[in-house]
This record gives C-alpha cells, sequence and structure tokens, in this order.
C-alpha cells in the first residue's frame, strides 16, 4: 500500500512509508517475500535486526535484500528507494 493524499496528518506521505497490506510489513521492516499472513511482533523485531526473512515460501535465519540495502546505504528513503533496485513480494 502506497499513499499520496498529501495530507500533512499523514504519516504514509509524510515520511514516505510503505505498508504491506497482507503482512503488515512497515517502515524498514521487510522480509524480501510476503508471508501472507500478519507478522507477529518477534518476527518483526527479528526482521529488523537482520536475523530473520521469508522468501521462497520458508522462513531463514538471514537479513533481507531490503534491510541489506538499506544499512549498506543507510535508511535514507527507507524500503521504497531500495525496493526500486531489488525484486521484492508484497502487496
Amino acid at each position: 500500500m502506497t499513499c499520496e493524499c498529501m495530507r500533512e496528518y499523514c504519516v504514509f506521505c509524510r515520511f514516505r512509508l510503505l505498508a504491506c497490506t497482507r503482512c503488515g510489513a512497515l517502515g524498514t521492516v521487510w522480509p524480501d517475500d510476503c508471508p501472507g499472513r500478519p507478522l507477529d511482533v518477534r518476527e518483526v523485531v527479528e526482521i529488523y535486526n537482520g536475523r530473520l526473512n521469508f522468501r521462497d515460501g520458508t522462513w531463514h535465519g538471514e537479513p533481507s535484500q531490503v534491510m541489506t540495502l538499506m544499512q549498506t546505504r543507510g535508511h535514507g528513503d527507507g524500503p521504497r528507494s531500495a525496493m526500486r533496485d531489488l525484486s521484492v513480494h508484497h502487496r
């Protein structure tokens, strides 16, 4: 999900956030693929810390492509800029 309403109070527009409508991946927490269900708190923490990733239908103890790229570049534009260069599957 993206938003372009540009309303002053919209956190999605103001902070240029993206959100997956299935798993709830948000801001700086992006596994490579959507697990198809909401992420739980433990998964969010592990993904953010680069210790968990969901790809090819299973969980892996590794950082996601987006998280790796964001850590390499710095957060900058967040997942939106990182996702332009990568194959990340979210809705």
